[in-house]
């Protein structure tokens, strides 16, 4: 049970898209919100030669017509390691693709607000992406992540619903570098 944590952090860069209407001017217009920096923590461990689990705690600001806001989001992640799982596991590989999904909890929150507010902007939403980890010694690696989230069409406080899937749905589009420490170095 003690092997195979690690630990990672990461600076973001993300966009925002989700329809632009409010109750009094409903719109099929799919906008997209500002880019913006932001950060990403988070802990997991290895459960087997290829697939590993993660807690994470995302944050960023955004901004739609209604102005600013803050998207965070709780999540836990399984991930598949794609070359782990082809080639066989090698801790000395200098390159390694991570593939994962998840499910979440968002929140909306105030551009002075930095944690979950847990007022009417809570929701879920599914996310998955690729991360690409580069060792650079038994315990530190290197990652760019491409992620994608998901979430319902009211999330960001919008109140009208149109017919199509993509209108339904806000996303967010982030990309992340940062480094993961292994506690007590690769299992």
């Amino acid at each position: 049970f003690t092997q195979g944590w690690f630990i990672d952090v990461a600076g973001t860069y993300s966009i925002y898209a989700g329809t632009k209407c409010t109750y009094l001017k409903p719109s099929t217009y799919y906008g997209w919100g500002g880019t913006q920096f932001g950060y990403s923590a988070k802990i997991g461990k290895r459960v087997g030669p290829n697939t590993a689990v993660r807690l994470g705690y995302d944050w960023h600001k955004s901004s739609n017509e209604n102005g600013p806001f803050n998207f965070m989001s709780v999540h836990v992640d399984v991930m598949e390691s794609l070359i782990d799982l082809f080639a066989g596991y090698n801790p000395e590989r200098f390159f390694t693709l991570w593939m994962y999904g998840g499910f979440g909890v968002l929140d909306y929150g105030r551009a002075d607000q930095y944690f979950f507010g847990f007022k009417d902007n809570l929701e879920y939403g599914f996310h998955g992406g690729f991360m690409n980890n580069f060792r650079l010694s038994n315990s530190l690696d290197l990652h760019i992540d491409l992620t994608a989230v998901s979430t319902k069409w009211s999330f960001d406080s919008q109140y009208y619903e149109t017919n199509s899937l993509w209108h339904r749905s806000h996303f967010d589009f982030t990309a992340m570098a940062g480094l993961m420490w292994y506690i007590g170095g690769r299992s």
